[in-house]
């Protein structure tokens, strides 16, 4: 850390100024009455001293800087050293520097750091022990005895000729046949000994099983200091284990290990935090050449044309990936969706393949909103198309009934034309009938006057 000291003070024309100044700390140190050293600065104006005149005002900051050098490995030599460039600072937190390595202790204590592997190395030792033991003992391992009783078998004759064994052969007749023969009682008829060999167990069993208990208990405490268990840690957990039971065991593993999973998401956004303000001062130094494979060159052409990206601050955002149950939530939300027939095929593997379960929502929800929208649009196609439909079929069986009404009139009026035409013919047969009816009678009243005339002529020439 530098300690850098900023002055303010009024000129002889009452203006304010501040900046840096080259003011030492060490000068403004001064021994009190009571012997001890005494912060001079911001100290309080004594106008006797002053005279009215305000003294400059002296403000300390604490600034933190890197510093490089080149080390001869093996010697007490350095060369090339000084302060280092281009440090990351942000410009929000500017006396604050970071260091180009990203290092994040998950457990540290008294300046000190301890990872999982070293919490389980006194664990693992312990175990590798009691494997040992468990194979010294398992290669050396007596599961029983046979107990033999030769006082009761040196009794009975085995031998050629009625002879009696000595215990070497006995014990080889036993274990060559599998046949021991002995008497229940002696001559005297008594029982001194029932059972002339006897198999009984060692301790060794129980040795054996304590060791092995000893080591399940090591495995124990291993799974609880790394935070897994059977169905996390490669095993192979029981098939009968129930669905919640799984679940609360990979949740346990999971809160176990939140720590190194913070400790890594740290490092990554620590990382991406340098990355950008490296990006920064590249930008600013008009060097983002060597960040093109990096970054792309879309995005490197983007902080090209844009030389004032030193002067922003960015923030850095890391959101987790979706969880097994998450996920199983939105594979129902598809197959439901899918049943509605709310989305097609390429929607599902679109958000499928989100890793963010927030964006893969809004995917969805933007995928259903417009098949939603198609599926009314279609409605309302086949309602338009059905009144269409129902419009042209009014029309045409309009048409088709003022065909029939026109046709009927046709018919109607021919047919009266006919009627009347015949009555007309008929009344004109008639007046024809009744005018030649009279003119007969006509003619004959006719004929009858002058019939009747001439015979009065006659009548009356001969009178004469």
């Amino acid at each position: 850390m530098n300690d850098y000291t900023y002055k303010e003070e009024v000129d002889s024309r009452g203006n304010t100024r501040f900046g840096k100044t080259k003011y030492q700390a060490a000068s403004r140190m001064a021994v009190n009455q009571l012997g001890s050293l005494e912060d001079e600065f911001n100290k309080p104006m004594s106008q006797t001293e002053s005279k009215g005149q305000a003294e400059p005002v002296f403000m300390p900051v604490t600034k933190k800087v890197v510093y490089k050098c080149k080390w001869v490995v093996m010697t007490d030599f350095m060369y090339d050293w000084g302060m280092s460039e281009n440090q990351i600072r942000k410009p929000s937190s500017w006396w604050d520097t970071q260091l180009n390595i990203q290092l994040y202790a998950w457990n540290f204590y008294k300046m000190r750091f301890a990872g999982v592997t070293e919490r389980l190395i006194p664990l693992e030792d312990k175990a590798c022990l009691a494997w040992f033991r468990l194979q010294n003992m398992a290669n050396k391992l007596i599961p029983y005895l046979i107990n033999i009783d030769l006082n009761a078998l040196e009794g009975v004759d085995f031998g050629g000729g009625g002879e009696k064994m000595n215990p070497t052969k006995v014990m080889d007749f036993i274990f060559s046949n599998f046949v021991v023969p002995y008497r229940s009682t002696d001559l005297l008829s008594q029982n001194p000994n029932y059972k002339p060999v006897s198999i009984e167990a060692s301790g060794q069993l129980a040795v054996f099983g304590q060791l092995y208990d000893d080591l399940m208990r090591t495995i124990d405490l291993m799974r609880q200091v790394s935070g897994l268990n059977e169905l996390t840690d490669s095993s192979t957990p029981n098939a009968r284990t129930l669905v919640p039971v799984a679940n609360a065991a990979i949740e346990s593993t999971n809160n176990a290990l939140y720590l190194l999973s913070f400790a890594d998401k740290q490092l990554i956004q620590g990382l991406a935090d340098a990355v950008v303000a490296k990006v920064q001062i590249a930008v600013k130094l008009g060097k983002v050449q060597g960040v093109a494979k990096a970054l792309g060159e879309e995005t490197v052409k983007f902080l090209q044309i844009n030389p004032n990206l030193s002067i922003h601050e960015f923030g850095i955002f890391i959101e987790d990936a979706p969880q097994d149950y998450e996920r199983q939530q939105l594979i129902q939300e598809l197959n439901i969706r899918d049943s509605q027939g709310l989305i097609e095929p390429e929607d599902k593997i679109l958000v499928m393949s989100c890793r963010n379960l927030k964006m893969a929502s809004m995917i969805l929800a933007y995928r259903i909103k417009k098949r939603r929208e198609q599926m009314q649009q279609y409605e309302l196609q086949k309602i338009q198309q059905q009144t269409q439909g129902n419009a042209q079929a009014a029309q045409v069986a309009e048409q088709e009934r003022r065909i029939t009404l026109q046709t009927q009139l046709d018919v109607d009026i021919a047919k009266i034309n006919a009627e009347k035409q015949w009555e007309y013919i008929i009344q004109m047969g008639k007046k024809e009938s009744d005018i030649q009816e009279a003119k007969i009678q006509s003619d004959a009243k006719v004929i009858a006057q002058r019939i009747s005339a001439e015979a009065k002529i006659t009548v009356n020439n001969n009178k004469k």
